[in-house]
């Protein structure tokens, strides 16, 4: 379960393993990009798969994506912290034996760089980092959006699964 948190606690506290966490799972993230040459990155291992370079892009825009539809929505969460834990089960997203197609505006174009990708979602994450400091204190559990893969899902919940789409 995702534990409820204000959005400056989010940002703040010690998280357990089936939590978002921005910086371990940007981390993680990181590592496992760099686990790829970076001579290898463009290339797709499979015509019908990504390439390190275009994941980085998808997960570029889709953070700038939420960090602005977040923005939006926080603005009407109101103040105080909501003590019950949102359940939010992060192995939906890790699940590969269902594919799901990422709707046109947020596929990769698949041309830029890897560094120009890169710039981009480090772009995405302060983006979120700056709006989880604009809205300590509120609750997020108040504000929801659709997520085209999970559903209706709350702010704390679209927090999570941005760690888990990662």
């Amino acid at each position: 379960f995702f534990k409820q948190k204000t959005a400056y606690e989010i940002k703040e506290c010690d998280w357990s393993s089936d939590v978002c966490s921005s910086d371990l799972d940007r981390a993680a993230f990181r590592a496992a990009v760099d686990r790829v040459p970076l001579a290898q990155r463009g290339t797709r291992p499979a015509p019908d798969r990504w390439s390190v370079t275009e994941v980085v892009e998808h997960v570029a825009i889709v953070e700038a994506r939420t960090a602005s539809a977040m923005g939006t929505m926080a603005a009407t969460a109101p103040m105080g912290a909501h003590t019950t834990p949102t359940p939010f089960d992060r192995a939906r997203l890790l699940d590969r034996s269902r594919p799901v197609q990422a709707p046109d505006f947020i596929l990769p174009q698949g041309k830029q760089t890897f560094q120009a990708a890169w710039t981009a979602l480090e772009a995405a994450w302060k983006s979120l980092d700056a709006l989880m400091d604009s809205y300590a204190g509120r609750d997020f559990s108040a504000i929801s959006r659709d997520h085209p893969a999970l559903g209706r899902i709350d702010g704390y919940q679209w927090l999570a699964s941005l760690g888990g789409h990662e």
